[in-house]
C-alpha cells in the first residue's frame, strides 16, 4: 500500500475539505479529495478512516486567524503531531511600577482629567504621527484632545486592548483576523 499524504482544510465553522496531496489516483475514494464537507462530525469521521488507513494528514486554514482555535481542536482530536496555531495575539502585558501613574485601565481613565498634557503617537501601516497636545474634554467612552484650533477624538475601547507602562499607555486595534492594523501611544508629559 502506497502512504498518502492529506491535508485537512478548515475554512469556516461548517466548511471543511480533505486534499489529496499525494496524486490524482483516479481509483482511490479520496481522489482528488472530499470537497465541500458540511460538518465537523464528517470531516473528522473521513479523517480518522484516512489515519487509521495508515496515511498521514495534516490539518490547515491557511492561516486565517478566524477559524485557528477550530483548526487546534482538530489537530488534538486526531492526536497530530502538528504545531498548533496561535490561536490569540498575545495579550498586551502591562508594565506600569511607578507610583502616580495608571496602573490599570480604570486608573489610565481617571488619570485624563481636562488639561493633562499627553504626547499623542499614531502607528498606521508605514506612517508615524506624533504631537503634543492636550485633554480638552473628557466622556466615559473617550476622550477629546485639543492642540492648535484641531480636536482630536480618541475611544476607550476595552481594557484588553491597552498595555500600560511607566512612559504611557499604548491602544491596539486588531481586524477580524486578529491582526494588528494600528495602534495609538499616549505618553505622559510633565504638567
Amino acid at each position: 500500500m502506497t502512504i498518502k499524504q492529506y491535508t485537512l482544510i478548515v475554512d469556516g465553522d461548517k466548511s471543511f475539505s480533505i486534499s489529496n496531496d499525494t496524486d490524482a489516483d483516479p481509483v482511490s475514494d479520496y481522489s482528488p479529495g472530499i470537497w465541500g464537507i458540511k460538518s465537523q462530525a464528517k470531516a473528522l469521521e473521513y479523517a480518522h478512516r484516512l489515519i487509521s488507513g495508515g496515511h498521514q494528514l495534516t490539518v490547515t486554514d491557511y492561516d486565517n486567524a478566524r477559524y485557528h482555535t477550530l483548526a487546534n481542536r482538530f489537530i488534538r482530536e486526531l492526536g497530530l503531531k502538528q504545531p498548533l496555531f496561535a490561536e490569540t495575539p498575545e495579550a498586551p502585558r502591562n508594565t506600569a511600577t511607578k507610583p502616580g501613574i495608571p496602573h490599570t485601565f480604570a486608573e489610565l481613565k481617571r488619570f485624563f482629567a481636562v488639561g493633562t498634557k499627553v504626547r499623542v503617537i499614531n502607528y498606521a501601516s508605514q506612517t508615524t504621527q506624533t504631537r503634543d497636545t492636550t485633554v480638552a474634554r473628557v466622556q466615559t467612552n473617550g476622550i477629546y484632545t485639543f492642540r492648535q484650533s484641531i480636536q482630536s477624538w480618541l475611544e476607550w475601547g476595552k481594557a484588553t486592548d491597552w498595555s500600560l507602562d511607566d512612559a504611557g499607555a499604548t491602544h491596539f486595534w486588531l481586524d477580524r483576523e486578529g491582526h494588528l492594523t494600528h495602534s495609538c501611544r499616549l505618553e505622559y508629559l510633565p504638567a
